[in-house]
């Protein structure tokens, strides 16, 4: 995704084919101006923050993100978006990234913000190590098994 927005220029494509894509993806996206007020919104970023899309416009997207998500592993800085966003709640994941959208001049004139929902690999990855915790407790590693396996010589 980011490197369609740059490579092909993404938000310059044809407007029927820009909406069609806008609208059709997984990824979660919203546009920005320059102070974060969201100017427009795609049907999965509507769907991550449970609200419709008219009640979005105007609102401060770092506000808008602090009452629905645990920001502390997400930074702010240099004017970009980037890290990891839980709910409030801890069932739902999303990687957050933002790019620059600039214009003609490569002014900037906003962001381009979106939200993957990484939600059924980190339940997967917490899986894993509450298993390999459980197995841990009384019996040899995997890797332990390895180690031993290599010193005998296969």
């Amino acid at each position: 995704m980011t490197f369609a927005t740059h490579q092909f220029q993404f938000l310059t494509l044809a407007p029927v084919a820009r909406d069609q894509v806008f609208d059709s993806i997984s990824t979660s996206v919203a546009i920005t101006n320059n102070q974060w007020r969201i100017t427009d919104v795609n049907p999965a970023f509507c769907i991550a923050f449970d609200v419709e899309a008219t009640m979005l416009i105007g609102c401060h997207l770092p506000t808008l993100i602090s009452e629905k998500y645990d920001r502390r592993e997400a930074e702010m800085a240099s004017g970009s978006l980037h890290g990891r966003l839980v709910t409030n709640d801890g069932m739902r994941h999303f990687d957050v990234s933002s790019l620059p959208v600039l214009d003609n001049r490569r002014k900037q004139l906003g962001h381009l913000v979106m939200l993957q929902d990484v939600t059924l690999v980190q339940k997967a990855l917490q899986e894993i190590d509450r298993l390999a915790k459980e197995n841990s407790q009384g019996e040899e590693t995997v890797s332990e098994r390895q180690l031993k396996l290599l010193d005998n010589g296969g």
